[in-house]
């Protein structure tokens, strides 16, 4: 499996000096380990403030349909409150937990380069997950700074029957106060992380909250195409609230309105910037 030449790889490699690591450099400098980047996102100072009141949790888990504007919201957050930490992008390939960890080692690397490497999941303590998992975060958490943040992103993309789901139950409790675990997902928490709702160690920031207000639509649309209050609202009752570049495509339709030209239905882009 390509997980397991990944652990070969890993382990010997292990106790080569950083200078000397190519694989482990370019590994950490994959799209997949690196914070998305921003341009022109809007500051959501209304759900900055949010953010602020759901990290005195351990694990806040972030939920809205595609292109609602999640992962824009927490990398600007991030970026705001100047908080470091490790963004991990996940994919169908971390269904396999070794690949997670490994990734999630190299990660680690990049982070506290001076530090000694953190320990590989082998085969024999997938029979004893939960407490390789539990010693494992004890030690990655230590490395991020104070306000430091490990961000899951695209979670619905791990399959439920993934042992993926034991490892990170198994951390909920290891987090220390000052760091988090954010996970940002289209889904809602499923039925296995209702423990942790429960007992006050998840948070979650829904749909409903998460979709734009007609201040921040009327925002969008003010920083960058002047629309009238009559459009930005019709644009952002059409667009169900969803973050949208679309302002763009409606104040050229707004245009050919103007001009007696037909005008078709302003379109939604739903995504976190400027198309």
């Amino acid at each position: 499996m390509a997980a397991s030449r990944k652990l070969r790889t890993a382990a010997s490699s292990r106790n080569a000096k950083p200078g000397r690591s190519r694989t482990a450099r370019s590994v950490g400098d994959l799209a997949k380990l690196s914070r998305p980047r921003l341009y022109d996102a809007l500051a959501r100072e209304r759900l900055f403030d949010r953010l602020d009141e759901l990290r005195r949790h351990p694990v806040v888990w972030i939920a809205g349909p595609p292109g609602a504007g999640k992962t824009t919201l927490v990398a600007s957050y991030l970026e705001a409150r100047k908080h470091r930490g490790i963004w991990y992008q996940l994919d169908a390939g971390d269904s396999d937990v070794s690949t997670y960890f490994f990734y999630l080692s190299e990660a680690a690397k990049a982070l506290a380069p001076r530090r000694s490497a953190l320990p590989l999941l082998t085969p024999e303590y997938l029979f004893e997950l939960s407490g390789f998992a539990r010693r494992y975060f004890r030690e990655l958490l230590t490395r991020l700074p104070q306000h430091g943040t490990l961000v899951l992103d695209n979670f619905q993309e791990i399959a439920n029957d993934s042992l993926f789901h034991q490892a990170v139950l198994a951390v909920f409790s290891e987090i220390p106060v000052g760091r988090n675990l954010v996970i940002i997902s289209r889904a809602e928490p499923s039925a296995d992380y209702t423990r942790g709702i429960a007992s006050g160690e998840l948070a979650h920031l829904s749909w409903v909250e998460l979709r734009f207000s007609l201040a921040e639509t009327r925002a969008i649309s003010d920083a960058r195409h002047k629309l009238t209050d009559r459009v930005v609202r019709a644009l952002h009752e059409s667009s169900d609230a969803y973050l949208f570049c679309g302002v763009r495509n409606c104040w050229r339709r707004q245009r050919r309105s103007i001009a007696g030209r037909p005008v078709s239905p302003p379109v939604v882009c739903a995504t976190g910037g400027w198309c």
